[in-house]
């Protein structure tokens, strides 16, 4: 998934990246233990440790787990925007 060699659109970026993370959520949620992340090849190397699985697994995925996940089809700023933007549109809007 090289979005950037494609020229993706901003949109389609940031839904991928929404996916993303929505996707390692999911799979993170099912996963009891350690042993259970070590069994699954697409989690397996974005852990480094069982503290840093209980972290994430706890605060939930975010930009440096999402970054670890891509290996490098999105940059920072690209992923930080789109958890930014998502963040945004999920609250209603509020008038003062």
């Amino acid at each position: 998934m090289r979005l950037r060699l494609w020229r993706a659109d901003p949109h389609t970026l940031n839904e991928s990246i929404r996916r993303v993370r929505d996707f390692l959520n999911e799979k993170l949620a099912k996963c009891k233990s350690w042993e259970d992340v070590r069994a699954q090849n697409k989690l397996r190397p974005i852990f480094d440790s069982e503290p840093q699985f209980r972290s994430v697994k706890g605060q939930g995925v975010g930009e440096t787990t999402i970054l670890k996940y891509l290996d490098g089809v999105c940059t920072q700023g690209e992923v930080r925007y789109a958890i930014a933007l998502s963040c945004l549109l999920a609250r209603p809007w509020q008038h003062v």
